[in-house]
């Protein structure tokens, strides 16, 4: 049996699908920030956002692992 399933999605719907919809406002403020400060060499939200970017990173690398694995389960059967 296959099932194939379509998706059509804006980028503002798929960030609401993974739960990634308050992330425009996070960007904004961390920007602003940046702006505001940017003569100081180091800020205390750089780290937060670099950490932020990091797991954001290795999820989607996840994610596209484990439709790899399903796409290549399907080319076996």
């Amino acid at each position: 049996m296959k099932i194939h399933v379509e998706i059509d999605l804006t980028p503002q719907e798929a960030r609401e699908l993974f739960g990634m919809s308050a992330m425009d406002n996070a960007q904004r403020f961390f920007f602003d920030a940046l702006q505001n400060q940017a003569s100081q060499e180091t800020h205390p939200l750089f780290d937060l956002y670099q950490t932020f970017l990091n797991q954001s990173r290795e999820a989607v690398e996840k994610y596209t692992k484990s439709m790899e694995t399903v796409g290549s389960n399907k080319s076996e059967k």
